[in-house]
């Protein structure tokens, strides 16, 4: 009987404590895994370290300027030319104050700076797969006509 409230217990403290909850298991990664790349991706984007952040997207970055509006960038040489465009200041503002408390996951990814950019999961077709956690679309604001 002691067990078995131990056990009711502690499972409540897990259920019950934010810290115990795995916010990111739809993107079959841990927790540690995806505050670790936000960490990273908040570090490089403050320090403007363009390298860095076109090494954390998972090519092709899809760029959305409006609702029927997006641009396709194939590769990393291709960002880095357009990068001042796509991490506008409004983008890289969104992403460095991002609270890594309030970020949740989906099955879609995790959006941060309410969707500004997101972040997923995309995985090879070796044996077994390996998943990768990295940018996939940044949302720019179409700019008034």
């Amino acid at each position: 009987m002691m067990r078995t409230l131990s056990f009711v217990a502690a499972l409540l403290l897990v259920v019950m404590h934010p810290a115990g909850a795995q916010r990111f298991v739809t993107l079959g990664m841990s927790d540690a895994d995806v505050i670790a790349t936000l960490q990273k991706l908040q570090k490089a984007v403050s320090a403007g370290d363009r390298a860095t952040v076109a090494g954390m997207v998972n090519y092709p970055l899809r760029i959305n300027h409006g609702p029927d509006d997006h641009t396709t960038l194939r590769t990393r040489a291709d960002l880095l030319k357009h990068y001042d465009e796509v991490f506008a200041p409004e983008v890289r503002r969104a992403v460095v104050a991002e609270k890594l408390t309030d970020v949740l996951g989906s099955t879609e990814g995790v959006p941060l700076g309410k969707g500004a950019v997101w972040l997923a999961s995309t995985c090879d077709k070796g044996r077994p797969p390996s998943c990768h956690l990295g940018i996939t679309s940044v949302n720019l604001k179409k700019p008034p006509r």
